[in-house]
């Protein structure tokens, strides 16, 4: 199956009738005017393969092509089919207002078969959207991970899953010590430290033999195939081990340290984009550009692509024009670029994404919504995420089946709670109920609360209540939680 798209229109830029035509016809064609190279393309389409009709970058439909290639000597271009050749097809789904603009506005018919274009991508997450159980089936996700004696790990269980489906982002959270970066890194390890015990992953993986999905179990057993030649018995990796290996990508807290790898996608990428798509170079910034900000639109970035210079480095460029190299940009844009910008360039897909704290040197509106751009690659990229992180800003934002807090009991165990609700609350309920108690106010100052409190309830004493309040709101300002809370305790006990 290919991926094409086409322009479907009489050569006329105004005609804005392809819809009518894909609904009363169900047919796609070329007339007199298209070009030699548009007719071969229109020959070498098969049954099955996929086409995006486009009006300029606006997108009109995706439909599959379903009839052979037909030759009626057609030209009059005053019938709704005027095309001299044509096919059959069957329409998918016309694009409706939401769906966002064609990265390739030119081009009378052209195929889309690099999956690192996007081109692709475009038409390869539509079609995906309107086919979910081909995209269920594939690609690898865990559902459980036990690991009997691992560092601070001795008998312990987690869920990766939820009412029996294996869910696409996994949140784990909890304080220092709980062995959060430890999990990521020994899901990374996993195949490199089997060893004779009973740590296991069990997960998803689509059987192309079977047409479904089966949940493999990955052990030290399972990693062994046995066989005979003659009368001696031989082990070999078995596939299942390779095939676990190599879907899964693990980027620590030091990525966003080393910038080189983005620069060098985006070089390519943009390469791809003029040789194999036969654009100009002022196109392919374009593409790029919209392409970037199509991801990080809600992220109010300051910064955006603008070019290569002649020793092919990137250059970005700010809102007041000023130029500068990729290594210039802000840490936190580094971060946004290496972390979530990288898997959309890269096009990754159906595979584990393991990501240690997300949120370093991200401002907390940043943190609040990084979490909604990992779930759309999941969604649209047919991935599964899990991440650990400090940041309340990002459990906050976590859909509760996604939560897993890891707490220390008084044996020294890890444990997991699964089912504690942070979805939408507040920052210091977030803090305190699935932190654990959080001295978010520095302990000098916390001493003078409790001295104001004490000085108002219990001693009734108006002069010493009255100046550690004056204090604290010198420091916290008049508008703070336990300032108001204070000040309504002082007019209710001394009726100021």
């Amino acid at each position: 199956m290919t991926y094409w798209h086409m322009q479907l229109h009489p050569n006329d830029l105004s005609w804005n009738r392809e819809k009518e035509l894909l609904e009363k016809k169900s047919l796609i064609g070329l007339g007199l005017t298209d070009s030699e190279q548009a007719y071969k393309d229109f020959k070498s389409m098969q049954l099955n393969d996929i086409v995006l009709i486009k009006h300029g970058a606006n997108p009109i439909a995706l439909v599959k092509i379903i009839g052979e290639l037909e030759d009626i000597k057609n030209n009059d271009f005053s019938q709704i089919d005027w095309f001299q050749i044509r096919r059959k097809i069957e329409v998918l789904e016309f694009a409706d207002s939401n769906r966002k603009d064609f990265p390739q506005p030119r081009k009378t018919l052209q195929s889309a078969e690099d999956e690192n274009t996007p081109t692709y991508q475009y038409i390869n997450n539509w079609y995906k959207s309107i086919t979910p159980d081909l995209e269920n089936m594939q690609g690898l996700k865990i559902r459980k991970l036990y690991i009997e004696n691992y560092n601070m790990f001795k008998d312990f269980n987690i869920g990766f899953d939820n009412d029996n489906k294996a869910l696409p982002i996994i949140v784990l959270a909890g304080i220092n010590g709980t062995g959060k970066t430890t999990i990521l890194e020994y899901i990374n390890d996993f195949v490199k430290n089997l060893s004779n015990n009973k740590s296991f992953i069990k997960f998803d993986r689509y059987d192309e033999e079977e047409d479904k999905t089966v949940i493999e179990t990955l052990n030290y057993e399972s990693s062994l195939k046995e066989y005979k030649i003659g009368s001696r018995l031989v082990e070999q990796e078995a596939p299942i081990k390779e095939y676990f290996e190599n879907n899964i990508i693990y980027l620590p807290t030091d990525t966003h340290h080393n910038i080189e790898p983005i620069e060098n996608i985006i070089t390519e990428y943009l390469k791809q984009v003029v040789w194999e798509e036969n654009n100009t170079p002022h196109e392919a910034y374009i593409e790029i550009k919209d392409f970037i900000n199509s991801i990080f639109d809600e992220f109010s970035i300051n910064i955006s692509f603008d070019s290569l210079d002649k020793n092919e480095k990137v250059i970005f460029t700010n809102k007041n024009g000023d130029k500068f190299p990729l290594n210039k940009i802000s840490t936190g844009e580094k971060t946004l670029l290496l972390k979530a910008f990288y898997l959309f360039i890269q096009n990754i897909r159906d595979k584990v994404i393991l990501i240690d704290e997300p949120e370093l040197s991200l401002h907390p509106s940043w943190q609040s919504k990084i979490l909604k751009l990992y779930e759309k690659f999941a969604e649209e990229y047919n991935c599964q995420i899990i991440l650990s992180t400090h940041s309340p800003h990002i459990i906050a934002s976590a859909k509760n089946e996604y939560l897993r807090i890891l707490q220390i009991d008084e044996k020294n165990n890890i444990n997991v709670i699964s089912d504690l609700k942070a979805h939408g609350r507040d920052i210091n309920s977030v803090l305190f109920d699935v932190m654990g108690e959080v001295l978010y106010r520095p302990d000098e100052f916390r001493k003078k609360i409790d001295r104001l409190f004490y000085a108002i309830e219990d001693e009734k004493n108006y002069e010493l209540s009255k100046k550690l309040f004056d204090e604290l709101k010198e420091d916290y300002g008049e508008n703070d939680s336990i300032i108001l809370e204070a000040k309504m305790l002082i007019s209710m006990t001394f009726g100021e």
